[in-house]
């Protein structure tokens, strides 16, 4: 690790403590250059054991509050979380009789992915932030939903510890790695993803059923899910 780094990290101040009782770390640098210090802290991280992750970009602003850290305080820890196979599985209730549901239905599957060229490069959507939370823990930072007691999908019902799940699953598989987490937002880099058309869709349905809000306040449809993102190097997803 070079001396640039260490003083970097001699900077941090302590925001709050994980439920594992590890310090949960800030550091504050310069507008424009947390993403490539993110990349630096996390090539270190076999040195250091902290991972870094991108927050909110300013928590003084007040349309950024409130902010991950406050999970802490309000989430909640869960004794039975479910796989990430289970949540997988979650398929949204939709009624055939109904005249809604069904033209929903009908957009959701409309189109056919354009999957043609080789996986799109990811744009962290926290690249202006300010702040880079750290914390002490696995490679790729997937436990750290679990040890923030995540809760910004707690409209949907999932719990920090179900969510280092999923991201646990993706890590293994496809070697995602957490580089955003805001109050509401997961950010995943993804260093290998599915590039046959059949896997490609496949993991499309999981991410639609873990965050159905990707598609419908976002990108609409499957079809545009998996072009736009699972066929890409980053993965966004964002609970109302």
């Amino acid at each position: 690790m070079d001396e640039d780094l260490k003083t970097l990290l001699e900077s941090a101040t302590i925001k709050a403590t994980a439920v594992d009782g590890q310090d949960v770390l800030l550091l504050v640098v310069k507008q424009g250059t947390a993403p490539a210090v993110w990349q630096r802290l996390r090539d270190a991280h076999a040195e250091t054991g902290l991972w870094p992750f991108l927050v909110d970009a300013d928590e003084d602003k007040p349309y950024h509050q409130p902010v991950v850290w406050d999970h802490l305080e309000d989430g909640e820890d869960d004794e039975e979380p479910r796989s990430a196979e289970t949540l997988f599985s979650i398929v949204p209730e939709l009624d055939e009789d109904d005249e809604e549901d069904v033209e929903y239905l009908a957009n959701l599957m409309s189109g056919e992915a354009d999957l043609s060229g080789p996986p799109a490069p990811g744009k962290l959507s926290e690249s202006q932030t300010t702040n880079i939370g750290l914390v002490r823990t696995a490679a790729g930072g997937w436990d750290i939903p679990r040890l923030l007691r995540w809760d910004g999908a707690a409209n949907h019902g999932i719990t920090g510890a179900e969510h280092s799940n999923v991201l646990k699953y993706w890590y293994e598989r496809y070697g995602a790695e957490l580089a955003v987490a805001t109050f509401d937002v997961l950010e995943l880099l993804v260093a290998n993803p599915p590039t046959e058309r059949a896997e490609i869709e496949a993991v499309t349905l999981a991410q639609y059923h873990y965050c159905v809000d990707v598609v419908d306040q976002g990108v609409e449809t499957l079809a545009a899910l998996a072009q736009k993102q699972v066929h890409s190097h980053d993965w966004y997803f964002w609970w109302d």
